[in-house]
Formats: C-alpha cells, sequence, structure tokens
C-alpha cells in the first residue's frame, strides 16, 4: 500500500477545529481477526470506504487465534488475505509484534517488539507501515518509556491513542448519531472494533455496521480516511505549539509526526559520525522514496542539538538540503555491523570557506568549526565517534589558484582535524575529491583535487574517496546517483583506516 511521509510534526488531539466544514471519519480493526477479513472487508469494499487494520504479525494464520477468554478459538487473517486487503485500499497498521503488555516491558524490550512486527509486514506483505496502535492503548513502559516515541524510533508516523468503540450492542443509527454530531465541529472520530461476528466486542448483529456504512458513504460533509491518511490530513490543516501538542497527547489525542522532526531518546552507546564540509557533503542530491524513509537504528542531531531519528535530509543549513553521502554511508556501515546504532552529527553548511572551519576565537575565521565543537560536544554523551567524514573545495578553488590552494589548504585542514580529534579522538577522517566536471571559470577540480588527495601528507589515519566518473546534476553538485558511489568510496576508505 503506497504512503506518504507526512511533513510537518504535530501530536493532537481529535479536537473541534473553527474553520472545517467537514469531518473525518476513520474506522480500525484490531489483531487481525479473520471475520474482519471475511465479514468486514466485504462491507467496505462494497461502499468503497477505506478501513485501518491493526495486525499483530506473531498471531497471522494461526487457526487458534488468541489464547484469551473471550477470542480463544477465534481465527486469525492469513498473509495472503493481509495482501488481498492492503492491495484493495484498506491499510495494514501494525498492533505489534506478541501483542504484548507494554506496561511491563524496559525499553529494548518495547523497540524490539515493535520492529520485528514492521520487519515481518515488509517481508510477508511488502507493507511499510507507518501507523501503530499500542497493544492495550499503553503509552509507558515499566521503565517510564514512552511508548509513541519508541514507535517513531522505528518509523511510525502516526500512533492511535484515543477511540470510540464500536462493536457490540452499536447500532447503525448511534453510529450515524456520533458522526453527525462530529460535523457541527470538524471532529476526527476514530472508531475500533474487534471482533465482528465473534471474539472481544463482537457485534450483536454485524449487518448493522453495513447499514451505517451505507449511510455515510453518502454524506457530502464526510470523509471517510485511513489512519494514516487521516493523521496526515490533519497535520497538514492544523497549527500549534510542539509544547501545547504533547500536553494534547498526554491528555489522549492521536499522534502524526515526521520522525525527522520530533526528539527522540537515543541510546547512550551510538557509533558517531561527524560531517562537515560544505553542500555536497551537506547533500543536495534529489532524495528517493528510499532517502525519505526512516532508517532503521540511526539517529541524527536536529539543530536544537536533540537527537531524531534518521531520514533524508540530514542536514538542516539550507531549504535545498537533500542527500548527501552519510545517507547511504550510514546504511552500509549498519549493513556490516547489525545490532549496532549510529548516530549522525550534520554540520556541513553549504557554499562554506575552509577558513570558516580553521580554527579561530571570533568573526568568520572558525564560525563553522565553533558550531561544530559545540555540536561534537552535546552528542558525545550518547555515544562514542567513529569517523569524521570531510567534503569541501569547490569555493576555495573558485577563489584561489593552484599554488595558493597547495599553500594553506593542507595546514588549515591539519590545524582543523587537530582540534577536532582534541574532542573525539583519533578517528578516521575520509575526505572526497570535489566533481571532475567543475571547470567554471577555469579548471577548479584540477587545482582542488591534487590538494585534496596530499591530506594525507598532512594528517594521519586519512584517506580519500575519488570523484572519477561521478555525474552531475548541477553546475556544483553530484546527482543521486553520484552521491550514492561516493557514499560506497568513503565507506571503504573508512574501512580500510579502521582497520589499522
Amino acid at each position: 500500500m503506497k504512503t506518504t511521509n507526512i511533513l510537518i510534526a504535530f501530536l493532537f488531539l481529535a479536537a473541534p477545529m473553527a474553520a472545517r466544514t467537514e469531518c473525518i471519519v476513520t474506522y480500525t480493526f484490531d489483531d487481525g481477526l479473520e471475520d474482519q477479513y471475511t465479514l468486514a472487508y466485504p462491507m467496505f469494499r462494497e461502499a468503497g470506504v477505506p478501513a485501518t487494520f491493526f495486525i499483530v504479525g506473531s498471531k497471522i494464520g494461526d487457526p487458534k487465534g488468541f489464547r484469551s477468554k473471550v477470542e480463544r478459538d477465534t481465527p486469525l487473517m492469513t498473509w495472503e488475505q493481509v495482501r488481498d486487503m492492503a492491495a484493495n485500499g484498506m491499510e495494514i497498521a501494525s498492533h505489534g509484534w506478541a501483542h504484548a503488555k507494554y506496561a511491563k516491558m524496559d525499553r529494548a524490550a518495547i523497540l524490539d517488539d515493535i520492529r520485528r512486527n514492521q520487519s515481518v509486514l515488509k517481508d510477508s506483505a511488502g507493507i511499510d507501515c507507518v501507523s501503530f496502535a499500542s497493544p492495550f492503548s499503553a503509552k509507558k513502559g515499566a521503565d517510564g518509556s514512552d511508548v509513541a516515541s519508541l514507535a517513531k524510533e522505528c518509523g511510525i508516523l502516526a500512533v492511535r491513542a484515543s477511540v470510540k468503540s464500536a462493536g457490540g450492542s452499536m447500532t447503525a443509527e448511534k453510529l450515524n448519531a456520533i458522526v453527525e454530531a462530529a460535523k457541527n465541529t470538524g471532529d476526527w472520530i476514530v472508531f475500533m472494533t474487534h471482533g465482528i461476528a465473534r471474539g472481544y466486542d463482537a457485534w450483536e448483529n454485524p449487518e448493522e455496521l453495513r447499514r451505517h456504512l451505507n449511510w455515510v458513504k453518502n454524506q457530502k460533509d464526510v470523509r471517510v480516511l485511513t489512519f494514516a491518511d487521516a493523521a496526515k490530513a490533519r497535520t497538514e490543516s492544523r497549527g500549534s505549539s510542539t509544547a501545547d501538542d504533547i500536553a494534547r497527547y498526554e491528555r489522549g489525542g492521536q499522534l502524526s509526526a515526521d520522525p525527522s522532526e520530533v526528539p527522540v531518546d537515543a541510546p547512550k552507546d551510538m557509533k558517531l559520525i561527524l560531517c562537515i564540509g560544505q553542500s555536497n557533503m551537506a547533500g543536495r542530491a534529489k532524495p528517493t522514496d528510499e532517502d525519505r524513509a526512516v532508517v532503521m537504528n540511526a539517529y541524527k542531531l536536529n539543530r536544537d542539538n536533540k537527537w531524531v531519528v534518521a531520514k533524508a535530509p540530514y542536514h538542516f543549513d539550507k531549504k535545498v538540503a537533500a542527500v548527501g553521502p552519510v545517507d547511504d554511508f550510514v546504511r552500509l556501515y549498519l549493513k556490516d555491523h547489525p545490532g549496532e546504532t549510529v548516530g549522525v552529527v550534520p554540520c556541513a553548511v553549504g557554499g562554506s570557506p575552509l577558513v570558516s572551519w580553521t580554527p579561530g576565537e571570533k568573526g568568520r575565521r572558525g564560525a563553522n568549526l565553533r558550531v561544530a565543537l559545540e555540536r561534537v560536544k552535546a552528542a558525545k554523551a550518547n555515544g562514542k565517534f567513529i569517523a569524521v567524514l570531510w567534503h569541501q573545495g569547490e569555493t576555495d578553488a573558485a577563489k584561489a589558484t593552484s599554488e595558493q590552494l597547495a599553500e594553506y589548504y593542507p595546514r588549515d585542514f591539519k590545524a582543523m582535524i587537530e582540534a577536532v580529534r582534541r574532542e573525539i579522538g583519533d578517528v578516521p577522517v575520509i575526505a572526497g575529491e570535489i566533481g571532475r566536471w567543475m571547470r567554471k571559470d577555469g579548471d577548479h577540480a584540477a587545482k582542488i583535487n591534487p590538494v585534496i588527495n596530499s591530506l594525507t601528507n598532512a594528517v594521519p589515519n586519512c584517506a580519500i574517496a575519488s570523484s572519477e566518473g561521478l555525474k552531475n546534476q548541477d553546475a556544483h553538485h553530484f546527482d543521486r546517483e553520484g552521491q550514492r558511489v561516493l557514499a560506497a568510496r568513503y565507506y571503504e576508505e573508512f574501512k580500510k583506516c579502521a582497520a589499522h
């Protein structure tokens, strides 16, 4: 099922909005019971409206279902049925791997449960799940960890918190009345059901749901959306402060958040990577859908020195920040080091000259370095640095002669790295050549790249990533494939340095 990343971070309550002329209704079904597929799903297809099904991955295909008294011997859906619903407009969402009691589990156990379900939904049904409902509606783990924040770390964009129960003795008229009331306020109504004909809170008469859907589909001022689509719609239509929205969530509202915007409690044992330089390190390559997806087990330090989960863009130096070498560098490292966690400290600034990275107490000299060192100090509480990635030179090549570059660039680069290493230790430093197409106003690449390659003589434990054969998307920047190859070359050089 195709999903869209939510672009603005908000925590919010399904509450009145003065300017709205319509309400949103979402129908959710928990646990993946078989008769949700055999009975409810056909009703939604008949009415032409979507629903969201929160799936417990470990139970799919179990003919005996859950072991609780009320749902014993209630069969669960099969993966084939899950895939069929996803292919026909229904949202498949996560209800955790084992329907575990998060209130009795610590942070690591909760993360493992959520991540396992994310993985099985992807592997068994091809679904990149973005919505989550906490089992037993748990908000906190045994150690006080926030379940919604942990879900965001796993790539979740929308967390269900408050619902109106449907099922049992509910009738079409009662459901209609709830929706009618919401029309006057512009509320977002989230209905939740477990059993249809049997199981927990099963309908006394499932045909009441069909009658209601036949009514609601004809209401011009009602939008029936999946949970993810409704969360996105509400996010785009609201404007409120983070503090206010968090307070609303604590009172029981829905969560809709871009993981790259909301601070999380990052691990304390991360492998940290410092990114410095100018725009090709910050990244200007156009992102793919994969780039926009959250990277599991990776975090980035935001502009406020708070950890957030990682996804493109890592940098925030300018509005055009996009994909740089660190994106694929992180993926390659995690592939080779399963079980580890990476933290990226992005500090590159588009257009910045080397002088802004050269040690200095005030003014332009050292301005970017001073900021980077402050961010390094903030990041060190959550792990140990393993690498410095540097890409810079386009600005200096445009302003200096080959002789001038050969004189000052290695000297100032060495001073910068010495200042950095006083904070993080003698970690590998990988620098990269500028694009070899850079020939405007003279052959910039021919001037600066030999100097960049000489940096290994000025700084120990340093290596150079070649730009040979890489293509550009504009006059200054690598295209997406170029950044992918450049990242691989950075990573290969890093491995060589780290092995010594």
